[in-house]
């Protein structure tokens, strides 16, 4: 179901490679990254079964991550992908994350308009995200991508010793708010 490479404005999405484990742990590890997620912390063999294991999400349908790789750059800058994904009702929850180092370039707006593009074209309907209070970069490139915040989800997610409310944003195959 899921294409090995979606090419955009600037960058290629391309499947998850073991290669790219020792990349992703740099940023993922790094607090001004987890922090403004749900995530725990990551370590270098949750990160490394996380890439192993996509390969096989992306054969059953039912999840997929790709590498974001701007044009001409070796390395992986971020990563992005659907965690989530009903198929019966044509839907699938968005995940990113992006390198420090890349943000403030609009490569992560780029890379959410290319794989909503992609899921719409092959017969999505809706793409939701869910956003944890505060994560005011998020929420901006929900905005530009033309997402519509629904709701807050309160106490929604236990983080790091804490019930956090969270934020539901969708975007419509049909455009409609």
């Amino acid at each position: 179901m899921f294409p090995e490479q979606i090419v955009g404005d600037g960058f290629v999405l391309r499947a998850l490679l073991p290669s790219d484990a020792a990349a992703m742990f740099d940023y993922l590890r790094r607090p001004e990254v987890f922090e403004a997620t749900s995530s725990g912390g990551w370590t270098r063999e949750a990160v490394d079964e996380f890439v192993r294991s996509n390969a096989e999400g992306m054969i059953g349908s039912r999840w997929c991550r790709y590498a974001i790789v701007p044009g001409g750059a070796a390395a992986l800058a971020g990563d992005i992908g659907f965690g989530s994904i009903d198929i019966r009702n044509r839907r699938a929850e968005i995940g990113y994350h992006l390198a420090p180092e890349s943000w403030g370039r609009g490569l992560m707006t780029r890379a959410v308009g290319a794989l909503n593009a992609w899921a719409f074209a092959e017969g999505f309907h809706r793409i939701e995200a869910t956003v944890m209070e505060g994560n005011f970069r998020s929420e901006r490139v929900l905005q530009r991508s033309g997402f519509a915040r629904e709701a807050t989800l309160r106490d929604y997610k236990h983080v790091r010793g804490a019930f956090r409310d969270f934020s539901l944003w969708s975007l419509l195959a049909t455009g409609g708010r």
